[in-house]
C-alpha cells in the first residue's frame, strides 16, 4: 500500500506536466475544457 502511495506521488506531477504540454499544443482543447 505504501508502495502504491509512492507511485501516486510520482505519477501525479507527471500527469500534470503532460496536460500542460497538451494544453500548449492545442489551444482548442484547453478552451473546450473550460480553461483548465
Amino acid at each position: 500500500r505504501a508502495m502504491n502511495r509512492r507511485t501516486e506521488l510520482i505519477l501525479t506531477p507527471k500527469l500534470d506536466e503532460l496536460f500542460q504540454i497538451l494544453d500548449s499544443n492545442s489551444g482548442a482543447a484547453k478552451a473546450s475544457a473550460g480553461g483548465k
